[in-house]
């Protein structure tokens, strides 16, 4: 529901709805305008998930903590005054939710959770492993929660931490087939990502590249280049471990289509070290060439 609620608010505010929608919508849009932005829902939505019922919610809003203070501001942000006017909202929202929205949400759900449950779930362990041996990632063996929704603002699936530890959010809308599974390893790779940040990974390596041709923050490519790396290893697993027709989410979704020349620097020089062709070192190599050339890799 309150994803529901988040992705009206984005994308389709003036079709009608249920009777409370509106007004859940504004109380969505004041607590984040209260919490300062869309990236601090993760002081909610951790807590948000863990109930099934708003009055559950209401209950556990009360162990929120009153203000969080941000280390980019001099004041504090309140956190459990916005959660508790927002569940309160949602209470109004939830009887005729259940009744016209939730049930085909639901069966939505559970045809997905399915599939996860038959095609990706036996090879996950597998997919994991892979990951780690390819990007040279000491497996933090952490248990992170992986939410589904019906739809979820864009990206459509993200990663939030908290206080004790992570949790995933995935939306199944328009994601078809093996789409889901790359998805789902994709916010898998972030948490990898996070905790090896002291480990000589790939990544990292790939980082300190970077910040050594000048790259570092705040220029675009300090993110984007490993973030495309991740997309092309995130695609490459799912192809080779679970489904050897999958085509990259970041192909299908439009990703690579947003960088085009970093993805046609990093996914050949990725896919050949991938296939062993060239060695790791040397992939990173033709990576940082082509982006201190200014033309993407291979090309003449």
């Amino acid at each position: 529901m309150h994803y529901a609620v988040r992705v009206r608010m984005v994308e389709a505010p003036g079709i009608p709805g249920p009777a409370y929608l509106p007004e859940a919508m504004q109380a969505v849009h004041k607590t984040e305008v209260a919490l300062g932005g869309w990236s601090r829902w993760a002081l909610i939505e951790p807590t948000l998930a863990r109930c099934q019922t708003t009055a559950e919610a209401l209950e556990a809003c009360a162990g929120l903590p009153t203000t969080f203070k941000p280390r980019t501001r001099d004041e504090a942000v309140p956190v459990r005054e916005p959660a508790t006017e927002l569940v309160q909202a949602y209470q109004k929202l939830e009887p005729e939710f259940r009744q016209s929205m939730w049930p085909r949400h639901q069966a939505m759900l559970e045809k997905a959770a399915g599939r996860i449950a038959n095609e990706f779930l036996p090879r996950q362990a597998e997919c994991l492993e892979m990951m780690c041996q390819h990007l040279n990632i000491q497996d933090p063996r952490v248990r992170v929660p992986v939410y589904l929704v019906t739809d979820a603002p864009r990206p459509g699936a993200f990663t939030h931490r908290h206080r004790d530890g992570f949790m995933s959010i995935v939306s199944i809308g328009g994601v078809d087939g093996s789409l889901l599974y790359e998805a789902i390893i994709h916010e898998m790779l972030h948490v990898l990502d996070v905790t090896s940040a002291d480990q000589n990974t790939v990544l990292n390596d790939l980082r300190a590249r970077l910040r050594a041709a000048g790259l570092g923050p705040p220029a675009a490519a300090f993110h984007d280049v490993p973030h495309t790396l991740m997309f092309v290893e995130s695609g490459e697993v799912i192809r080779r471990c679970v489904a050897s027709n999958h085509l990259h989410y970041g192909e299908e979704m439009g990703y690579y289509d947003t960088v085009p020349e970093l993805a046609q620097t990093v996914r050949p020089a990725w896919t050949e070290y991938l296939d062993g062709k060239i060695s790791r070192q040397a992939a990173l190599d033709r990576i940082m060439d082509a982006l201190t050339k200014g033309k993407p890799a291979g090309s003449e």
